[in-house]
């Protein structure tokens, strides 16, 4: 059986030949990558919000958000840039102690190859899960003295599958002061910036810890698993018969 699978660098159509069950494990491990790859959206957003100033916040700057009744997982952020001086920032979240951003970060560093332009909302990629019905502060680390955009009145969306979350967050006011030292300081504007990711289907309440990490919770099986799970067996089964 022939079946074509790729395009060379001469730009040549390759083609192998495989017998009936190799092609159904191809088959099934494209579905199985395609299967886990999707479903990321915006979660929460005021972008659409009147943009009112700018500010630097130095050396850094801050917003609070609250999750809902589920848990999120963050897998891009987009800030919007008011001023931009042509420099590299980055975007973390971190937990909220007593009203301004702590020094516990949750996941990593949200990053972007793009350099800040005035007027530009970039789009910073990274990861973070956060828990359900929790504060927390999405903080940007201001390096090259760019100013971020600010609004007073805010336009919020917030997607449907977060049940309750909130860009406004808990507090009326933004924040500026430093990531690494603390020291943070209110500001009445609120930032311009958007959550993308996926909503947990799983909610992980605060309650649901153990020794300070969340809870293991079920975690439904990617779409594609079953046929890549079907297609080995029928490997199997093949190559039993050869014997």
């Amino acid at each position: 059986m022939w079946v074509v699978i790729g395009i060379n660098k001469l730009g040549l159509t390759v083609f192998h030949h495989f017998k009936p069950f190799s092609v159904a494990l191809v088959f099934a491990v494209l579905s199985f990558a395609g299967a886990t790859g999707a479903g990321a959206t915006t979660l929460l957003t005021n972008l659409t919000s009147q943009v009112d100033g700018s500010y630097g916040g130095y050396p850094d700057s801050a917003d609070d958000f609250l999750t809902g009744a589920v848990g999120l997982t963050i897998e891009s952020i987009d800030v919007y840039w008011e001023l931009g001086r042509g420099g590299i920032n980055r975007v973390g979240i971190f937990a909220d102690d007593g009203g301004h951003p702590g020094l516990t970060q949750v996941g990593g560093w949200f990053t972007s190859a793009e350099t800040t332009t005035s007027g530009a909302t970039i789009n910073y990629e990274g990861y973070a899960k956060l828990l359900a019905n929790t504060v927390y502060w999405m903080a940007v680390e201001i390096s090259d003295r760019s100013r971020i955009g600010y609004s007073f009145n805010q336009v919020v969306t917030s997607h449907a599958s977060t049940l309750g979350a909130d860009i406004n967050g808990k507090f009326p006011a933004s924040a500026w002061g430093d990531i690494a030292l603390g020291g943070w300081y209110d500001d009445p504007a609120n930032l311009l910036y958007a959550l993308n990711g996926i909503a947990d289907p799983a909610p992980v309440q605060p309650g649901n810890m153990v020794d300070g990490a969340a809870a293991l919770e079920p975690v439904p099986l990617p779409a594609g698993l079953p046929l890549l799970l079907a297609a080995f067996g029928v490997v199997g089964i093949a190559r039993a018969r050869r014997r």
